[in-house]
Protein backbone atom coordinates (compact mmCIF):
# COMPACT_ATOMS: atom_id res chain seq x y z
CA UNK A 1 0.00 0.00 0.00
CA UNK A 2 1.18 3.62 -0.87
CA UNK A 3 2.76 5.17 2.42
CA UNK A 4 1.00 8.69 1.59
CA UNK A 5 -2.04 6.64 1.89
CA UNK A 6 -1.56 5.09 4.63
CA UNK A 7 -0.08 8.24 6.33
CA UNK A 8 -3.46 10.15 5.01
CA UNK A 9 -5.69 7.96 6.89
CA UNK A 10 -3.45 7.29 10.04
CA UNK A 11 -3.37 11.35 10.25
CA UNK A 12 -7.53 11.68 10.34
CA UNK A 13 -7.72 9.27 12.20
CA UNK A 14 -5.57 10.98 14.95
CA UNK A 15 -7.45 14.36 14.35
CA UNK A 16 -11.05 12.43 15.23
CA UNK A 17 -9.72 10.90 18.53
CA UNK A 18 -8.25 14.36 19.88
CA UNK A 19 -10.83 16.38 18.83
CA UNK A 20 -14.01 14.60 17.50
CA UNK A 21 -15.21 17.86 16.11
CA UNK A 22 -12.76 17.89 13.28
CA UNK A 23 -14.56 15.52 11.61
CA UNK A 24 -16.73 17.92 10.39
CA UNK A 25 -13.97 20.32 9.07
CA UNK A 26 -11.62 16.68 7.75
CA UNK A 27 -11.05 16.84 4.56
CA UNK A 28 -8.26 13.97 2.70
CA UNK A 29 -7.41 15.31 -0.40
CA UNK A 30 -7.59 13.22 -3.42
CA UNK A 31 -4.80 12.12 -5.97
CA UNK A 32 -3.65 14.41 -8.87
CA UNK A 33 -4.25 12.86 -12.25
CA UNK A 34 -0.45 12.31 -12.38
CA UNK A 35 -0.19 11.12 -8.97
CA UNK A 36 -2.67 8.81 -10.70
CA UNK A 37 -0.31 8.07 -12.92
CA UNK A 38 2.54 6.95 -11.21
CA UNK A 39 1.06 4.84 -8.51
CA UNK A 40 -0.33 2.91 -11.52
CA UNK A 41 1.22 -0.30 -13.33
CA UNK A 42 -1.25 -0.90 -16.17
CA UNK A 43 -3.31 1.84 -17.51
CA UNK A 44 -5.45 1.63 -20.28
CA UNK A 45 -8.56 3.47 -21.68
CA UNK A 46 -11.47 0.63 -22.13
CA UNK A 47 -15.63 -0.28 -21.38
CA UNK A 48 -16.37 -2.76 -18.79
CA UNK A 49 -18.00 -5.50 -20.73
CA UNK A 50 -19.03 -7.92 -17.76
CA UNK A 51 -18.68 -9.41 -14.52
CA UNK A 52 -17.90 -12.83 -13.46
CA UNK A 53 -20.67 -14.88 -11.84
CA UNK A 54 -18.33 -16.53 -9.27
CA UNK A 55 -16.53 -14.62 -6.98
CA UNK A 56 -12.73 -14.99 -6.68
CA UNK A 57 -11.14 -15.50 -3.11
CA UNK A 58 -7.49 -13.76 -2.98
CA UNK A 59 -5.87 -11.93 -0.46
CA UNK A 60 -6.62 -8.12 0.28
CA UNK A 61 -3.11 -6.93 0.72
CA UNK A 62 0.30 -8.91 0.42
CA UNK A 63 1.15 -11.12 3.24
CA UNK A 64 -2.63 -11.20 4.31
CA UNK A 65 -3.57 -14.63 6.28
CA UNK A 66 -7.09 -14.50 5.28
CA UNK A 67 -9.11 -14.24 1.66
CA UNK A 68 -11.54 -11.75 0.53
CA UNK A 69 -13.96 -12.28 -2.34
CA UNK A 70 -13.00 -9.89 -5.18
CA UNK A 71 -15.78 -9.37 -8.31
CA UNK A 72 -14.46 -9.66 -11.31
CA UNK A 73 -14.66 -7.19 -14.45
CA UNK A 74 -13.96 -7.87 -18.12
CA UNK A 75 -12.89 -4.84 -19.79
CA UNK A 76 -12.11 -4.24 -23.42
CA UNK A 77 -9.35 -2.20 -23.89
CA UNK A 78 -9.43 0.81 -26.60
CA UNK A 79 -6.22 1.82 -25.96
CA UNK A 80 -3.70 0.77 -23.98
CA UNK A 81 -1.45 3.52 -22.09
CA UNK A 82 1.04 1.80 -19.88
CA UNK A 83 1.60 -1.41 -18.48
CA UNK A 84 -0.08 -4.05 -21.17
CA UNK A 85 0.40 -4.47 -24.70
CA UNK A 86 -1.16 -6.76 -27.72
CA UNK A 87 -4.46 -7.69 -24.97
CA UNK A 88 -7.76 -6.59 -25.62
CA UNK A 89 -8.88 -7.88 -22.42
CA UNK A 90 -8.09 -7.73 -18.72
CA UNK A 91 -9.57 -8.92 -15.85
CA UNK A 92 -9.71 -6.63 -12.86
CA UNK A 93 -10.82 -7.16 -9.23
CA UNK A 94 -13.29 -5.21 -6.90
CA UNK A 95 -14.20 -5.78 -3.58
CA UNK A 96 -17.90 -4.65 -3.50
CA UNK A 97 -19.31 -2.38 -1.06
CA UNK A 98 -21.10 -3.86 1.94
CA UNK A 99 -24.75 -3.38 2.24
CA UNK A 100 -26.10 -1.73 5.52
CA UNK A 101 -27.81 -4.37 7.99
CA UNK A 102 -31.17 -3.42 9.52
CA UNK A 103 -31.06 -1.96 12.93
CA UNK A 104 -31.40 -4.51 15.66
CA UNK A 105 -33.34 -1.88 18.18
CA UNK A 106 -34.99 0.56 15.85
CA UNK A 107 -34.65 2.98 18.79
CA UNK A 108 -30.95 2.90 18.89
CA UNK A 109 -30.03 2.67 14.85
CA UNK A 110 -26.65 1.03 14.03
CA UNK A 111 -25.07 2.99 10.99
CA UNK A 112 -21.91 0.66 9.96
CA UNK A 113 -18.79 2.58 9.27
CA UNK A 114 -17.05 2.55 6.31
CA UNK A 115 -15.40 4.94 3.77
CA UNK A 116 -17.11 7.71 1.89
CA UNK A 117 -17.40 9.84 -1.29
CA UNK A 118 -13.14 9.34 -2.90
CA UNK A 119 -12.16 7.58 -0.31
CA UNK A 120 -13.69 4.50 -0.99
CA UNK A 121 -12.65 2.73 -4.25
CA UNK A 122 -15.74 2.36 -7.06
CA UNK A 123 -17.66 -0.54 -7.48
CA UNK A 124 -16.72 -1.21 -11.98
CA UNK A 125 -20.62 -1.50 -13.34
CA UNK A 126 -21.20 -2.91 -17.05
CA UNK A 127 -20.62 -0.17 -19.35
CA UNK A 128 -18.66 1.70 -17.55
CA UNK A 129 -16.34 3.60 -20.14
CA UNK A 130 -13.38 5.58 -19.08
CA UNK A 131 -9.75 5.60 -18.50
CA UNK A 132 -9.03 2.90 -15.54
CA UNK A 133 -5.88 2.83 -13.29
CA UNK A 134 -4.67 -0.43 -12.09
CA UNK A 135 -2.25 -2.20 -10.01
CA UNK A 136 -1.42 -6.32 -9.89
CA UNK A 137 -2.61 -7.58 -7.34
CA UNK A 138 -0.13 -9.15 -5.49
CA UNK A 139 -0.97 -12.73 -5.92
CA UNK A 140 -3.94 -12.62 -7.70
CA UNK A 141 -3.98 -13.55 -11.52
CA UNK A 142 -6.15 -10.10 -11.74
CA UNK A 143 -5.52 -6.51 -11.49
CA UNK A 144 -7.13 -4.21 -9.33
CA UNK A 145 -8.26 -0.67 -9.23
CA UNK A 146 -5.41 2.04 -8.14
CA UNK A 147 -6.26 2.82 -4.45
CA UNK A 148 -8.19 6.14 -4.18
CA UNK A 149 -7.48 6.23 -7.78
CA UNK A 150 -10.87 6.78 -9.81
CA UNK A 151 -11.45 6.40 -13.54
CA UNK A 152 -11.30 9.31 -15.74
CA UNK A 153 -15.33 9.21 -16.77
CA UNK A 154 -15.19 9.24 -20.75
CA UNK A 155 -18.31 11.04 -20.36
CA UNK A 156 -16.38 14.30 -18.63
CA UNK A 157 -15.85 17.03 -21.00
CA UNK A 158 -12.13 17.35 -20.31
CA UNK A 159 -11.62 13.30 -20.98
CA UNK A 160 -9.09 14.40 -24.14
CA UNK A 161 -7.51 17.05 -22.13
CA UNK A 162 -6.49 14.50 -19.19
CA UNK A 163 -5.19 11.47 -21.64
CA UNK A 164 -3.52 13.87 -22.92
CA UNK A 165 -1.94 14.88 -19.58
CA UNK A 166 -1.74 11.46 -18.62
CA UNK A 167 0.27 10.48 -22.10
CA UNK A 168 2.54 13.07 -21.22
CA UNK A 169 3.37 12.22 -17.40
CA UNK A 170 4.02 8.82 -19.28
CA UNK A 171 6.36 10.10 -21.75
CA UNK A 172 8.37 11.80 -19.07
CA UNK A 173 8.60 9.02 -16.82
CA UNK A 174 9.78 7.24 -19.92
CA UNK A 175 12.55 9.64 -20.61
CA UNK A 176 13.44 11.23 -17.37
CA UNK A 177 16.45 12.77 -18.70
CA UNK A 178 15.83 13.95 -21.68
CA UNK A 179 12.38 15.85 -19.41
CA UNK A 180 14.46 16.74 -16.48
CA UNK A 181 16.38 18.76 -19.02
CA UNK A 182 13.30 20.47 -20.94
CA UNK A 183 13.63 24.72 -21.43
CA UNK A 184 10.53 24.82 -19.79
CA UNK A 185 11.21 25.24 -15.89
CA UNK A 186 7.68 23.55 -15.34
CA UNK A 187 8.44 20.53 -17.48
CA UNK A 188 11.38 20.13 -15.03
CA UNK A 189 9.83 20.02 -11.83
CA UNK A 190 6.64 18.20 -13.09
CA UNK A 191 8.81 15.65 -14.01
CA UNK A 192 11.12 15.54 -10.78
CA UNK A 193 7.75 15.40 -9.03
CA UNK A 194 6.73 12.30 -10.99
CA UNK A 195 10.09 10.81 -10.49
CA UNK A 196 10.15 11.25 -6.41
CA UNK A 197 6.53 9.89 -6.11
CA UNK A 198 7.72 6.77 -8.14
CA UNK A 199 11.03 6.82 -5.91
CA UNK A 200 10.11 7.60 -2.33
CA UNK A 201 6.53 6.48 -1.88
CA UNK A 202 6.91 3.09 -1.14
CA UNK A 203 4.26 0.55 -2.24
CA UNK A 204 4.31 -2.49 -0.44
CA UNK A 205 3.95 -6.25 -2.86
CA UNK A 206 5.48 -8.41 -0.94
CA UNK A 207 5.00 -8.26 2.70
CA UNK A 208 8.41 -7.69 3.61
CA UNK A 209 10.02 -4.53 4.74
CA UNK A 210 11.32 -2.64 1.95
CA UNK A 211 14.69 -1.69 1.12
CA UNK A 212 17.21 1.18 0.11
CA UNK A 213 19.06 1.63 -3.57
CA UNK A 214 20.23 4.72 -5.23
CA UNK A 215 19.13 6.04 -8.50
CA UNK A 216 20.80 6.91 -11.27
CA UNK A 217 23.32 9.72 -10.66
CA UNK A 218 22.75 11.74 -13.70
CA UNK A 219 18.80 11.43 -12.43
CA UNK A 220 19.34 12.51 -8.98
CA UNK A 221 21.34 15.36 -9.81
CA UNK A 222 19.05 16.70 -12.53
CA UNK A 223 15.87 16.25 -9.61
CA UNK A 224 17.52 18.42 -7.06
CA UNK A 225 18.67 20.80 -9.63
CA UNK A 226 14.97 20.90 -11.08
CA UNK A 227 13.59 21.62 -7.18
CA UNK A 228 16.27 24.28 -6.58
CA UNK A 229 14.91 26.31 -9.28
CA UNK A 230 11.49 26.00 -9.01
CA UNK A 231 9.17 28.77 -8.08
CA UNK A 232 8.70 27.69 -4.07
CA UNK A 233 5.98 30.25 -3.51
CA UNK A 234 3.51 28.54 -6.00
CA UNK A 235 0.92 26.80 -4.29
CA UNK A 236 -1.44 24.70 -6.40
CA UNK A 237 -4.05 23.16 -4.22
CA UNK A 238 -5.10 20.58 -6.93
CA UNK A 239 -1.70 19.43 -7.72
CA UNK A 240 0.28 19.73 -4.11
CA UNK A 241 2.65 17.53 -5.00
CA UNK A 242 4.59 19.82 -7.13
CA UNK A 243 5.10 22.29 -4.32
CA UNK A 244 8.60 22.97 -4.36
CA UNK A 245 9.28 22.43 -0.47
CA UNK A 246 7.01 19.30 -0.16
CA UNK A 247 9.61 17.92 -2.68
CA UNK A 248 12.71 18.57 -1.00
CA UNK A 249 10.63 17.10 2.09
CA UNK A 250 10.64 14.04 0.53
CA UNK A 251 14.02 13.47 -0.13
CA UNK A 252 14.49 12.21 3.56
CA UNK A 253 17.76 14.31 4.21
CA UNK A 254 19.07 14.54 7.61
CA UNK A 255 22.45 15.38 9.23
CA UNK A 256 24.44 13.00 8.02
CA UNK A 257 23.95 14.89 4.45
CA UNK A 258 24.65 18.09 5.99
CA UNK A 259 21.34 19.12 6.42
CA UNK A 260 19.98 20.95 9.54
CA UNK A 261 16.68 22.76 9.75
CA UNK A 262 17.77 26.47 10.59
CA UNK A 263 16.55 27.59 13.73
CA UNK A 264 13.10 29.67 14.17
CA UNK A 265 14.45 33.49 14.24
CA UNK A 266 12.28 36.36 16.11
CA UNK A 267 10.51 38.68 13.74
CA UNK A 268 11.54 36.27 10.97
CA UNK A 269 9.35 34.72 8.86
CA UNK A 270 10.01 31.14 9.16
CA UNK A 271 8.73 29.38 6.14
CA UNK A 272 11.13 31.60 3.87
CA UNK A 273 13.89 31.13 6.16
CA UNK A 274 13.97 27.59 5.76
CA UNK A 275 13.05 27.40 1.71
CA UNK A 276 15.96 29.67 1.54
CA UNK A 277 18.16 27.05 3.65
CA UNK A 278 16.71 24.18 1.66
CA UNK A 279 17.50 25.95 -1.94
CA UNK A 280 20.98 26.72 -0.64
CA UNK A 281 21.57 22.79 0.55
CA UNK A 282 20.23 21.66 -2.93
CA UNK A 283 22.36 23.82 -4.73
CA UNK A 284 25.57 22.76 -2.72
CA UNK A 285 24.74 18.94 -2.92
CA UNK A 286 23.11 18.11 -6.16
CA UNK A 287 26.10 16.88 -7.47
CA UNK A 288 26.57 14.80 -4.20
CA UNK A 289 23.82 14.01 -3.05
CA UNK A 290 22.34 10.38 -4.33
CA UNK A 291 18.23 9.95 -4.18
CA UNK A 292 17.57 6.35 -2.53
CA UNK A 293 14.10 4.58 -4.18
CA UNK A 294 12.17 2.54 -2.25
CA UNK A 295 11.88 -1.22 -3.17
CA UNK A 296 10.74 -4.25 -2.22
CA UNK A 297 12.90 -7.17 -1.28
CA UNK A 298 12.72 -10.50 -3.33
CA UNK A 299 9.76 -12.75 -2.07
Amino acid sequence: MNRSFVAALTGAAIALLVNPLAAKALVVRMPSLQEKVVQSDVIVVGKVQALEEKPVEASPFPGSPQKTPYTIASIRITESLAGVKNVTNIRVGFIPQPKSEPATDPAVPIRPIRPRGGMANPELKVGQEGCFFLQKHPDGDFLVLTPMAHPVDAKDENFKKQLELIQKSLKMLAEPVVALQSKNADERLQTASLLLQKYRQFRNTTGKAPVQAPIPAEQSRLILQAIAEADWTRNDPENMMQSGQMLFNMLGVQAKDGWTPPKPQAGQNYQELYQKAAKSWLKENAARFRIQMWINESK
